[in-house]
C-alpha cells in the first residue's frame, strides 16, 4: 500500500512569535500522517525564532488562555520537545528536502524581503519534490483534519487545481470570514471576498492565508510575485494559474480561523500596500482601469476623512502618489 501524499505545511513569520507558536500547537495535531511544519522567519527584529526554539524544546511555555473559543483545537497540548531542524538562507541549499526528516524545521531568512520572498526561501528548496504545499498565516488555527481533508478534495478534484479552505473568524468561530478566496473587481481596483458555496464560481484567487496546491503548479507558474512586497502576491500568481487553465476551488470541510491581519494590522501601513499593490495589479492586467481606480482611491481618501481617519486617508494618497511616480522600496516613509 502506497504512502499518502507528502504535504507541507509552510508559515512565514514576522514578529509574531506567539500566534505563531499558537498556531504550531494545532499544525502539529493535524490527524495526517506524512506531512512536515516549516517555519521561516523574515528576520524579525524581536527574536521570533528564538522563542519558537524555546517554545519547541519546551523551555517557553506559551498557552491560550482558558476562555478561548478554540482551545479545543490545542487540547491535549503538544508534548514537548519537538524536534526541528534549524537552518538559515545560507545553509538551506547544502541540505536536500530528504534530509529534513523531522517534524519542524526553521529557516532564518536573514532578511526581510517581504511575504513572496520570504515563502519563495523554501518553495523553491522543494520545487521538484511530489508534493502539496499549503500556505499557512500564522495567525490561523487549523481543524484536526484539514490536511486530510485538503489532500483527500485534492485528490478527486483536477490535480492541478488551487484549493482554499473556509475561513472563519478566531474570536467568533461561527462567523464565516471567506470561502476560499476573492474575486476582482478592475473598476474600483478592490477585491470582494466570497463568503458562499454559491459564488464558488466566481473566484479569481485563492486567500494566500491559507493556500493548499501541489507544487508542481510553482514549478509550471513560477514562484510568488515579489515585486509587492505585501498583499497582492496570491492574487497575481492566481491570475497566472487561471490564464494557464487552473482551477480555483474551495475544500468546504477543510477550516481555518483568522485572528485577522494581527501581523501588520488594519492601519495606515496596512492601507498603504493594499492600495498601492492593487494599483500594481490592475495596471499589469487591466491597465485601461487605472484611471477609473485613481478616481476611485479620492473617493476614498474622503471617506477616510470623514471618518476622521486621517493616516489611513494620507497612506491612499502617498501610495496613490508613490505608484504614480514608480517610485520603488518596500517600506512607505509616510504611513503614520
Amino acid at each position: 500500500m502506497s504512502s499518502p501524499p507528502k504535504v507541507y505545511l509552510l508559515i512565514l513569520n514576522y514578529n509574531g512569535w506567539e500566534d505563531t507558536i499558537e498556531n504550531l500547537e494545532s499544525a502539529l495535531q493535524q490527524d495526517y500522517s506524512n506531512y512536515q511544519v516549516v517555519v521561516v522567519d523574515n528576520h524579525s527584529p524581536n527574536h521570533s525564532l528564538d522563542y519558537i526554539r524555546q517554545w519547541a524544546e519546551g523551555r517557553l511555555d506559551v498557552w491560550t488562555p482558558p476562555g478561548s473559543p478554540l482551545r479545543h483545537l490545542i487540547t491535549p497540548r503538544l508534548h514537548k520537545p519537538v524536534p526541528y531542524d534549524l537552518l538559515t538562507a545560507q545553509t538551506l541549499p547544502d541540505r536536500s528536502p530528504g534530509q529534513l526528516t523531522k517534524p519542524l524545521t526553521l529557516i532564518q531568512a536573514g532578511t526581510n524581503e517581504g511575504f513572496a520572498a520570504g515563502n519563495n526561501l523554501f518553495l523553491n528548496f522543494v520545487l521538484r519534490e511530489d508534493a502539496y504545499v499549503w500556505l499557512l498565516n500564522p495567525d490561523m488555527l487549523a481543524e484536526r483534519n484539514a490536511v486530510s481533508q485538503l489532500v483527500s478534495y485534492a485528490q478527486s478534484a483536477r490535480e492541478d487545481a488551487v484549493i482554499g479552505c473556509v475561513i472563519r473568524d478566531y474570536l467568533t468561530p461561527s462567523k464565516l470570514l471567506i470561502y476560499g478566496g476573492g474575486r476582482n473587481n478592475p473598476l474600483s481596483g478592490t477585491i470582494t471576498f466570497i463568503q458562499e458555496q454559491q459564488q464558488s464560481d466566481q473566484l479569481d484567487y485563492i486567500h494566500g492565508g491559507a493556500l493548499f496546491t501541489h507544487l508542481r503548479n510553482f514549478e509550471r507558474i513560477g514562484l510568488l510575485p515579489e515585486e509587492y512586497f505585501l498583499y497582492g502576491e496570491e492574487q497575481d500568481w492566481c491570475h497566472q494559474a487561471k490564464s494557464a487553465g487552473i482551477a480555483m476551488a474551495v475544500c468546504g470541510s477543510a477550516v481555518g480561523y483568522d485572528k485577522v491581519s494581527t501581523s501588520i494590522g488594519k492601519g495606515s501601513r496596512a492601507e498603504y500596500f493594499y492600495t498601492r499593490n492593487a494599483l500594481m495589479f490592475y495596471k499589469k492586467y487591466y491597465g485601461r482601469f487605472i484611471p477609473i481606480i485613481l478616481g476611485f482611491n479620492v473617493l476614498r481618501v474622503a471617506k477616510r476623512l470623514l471618518q476622521r481617519e486621517t493616516g489611513r486617508a494620507r497612506a491612499v494618497v502617498n501610495a496613490s502618489r508613490d505608484f504614480m511616480l514608480s517610485r520603488s522600496g518596500n517600506m512607505p516613509s509616510r504611513t503614520s
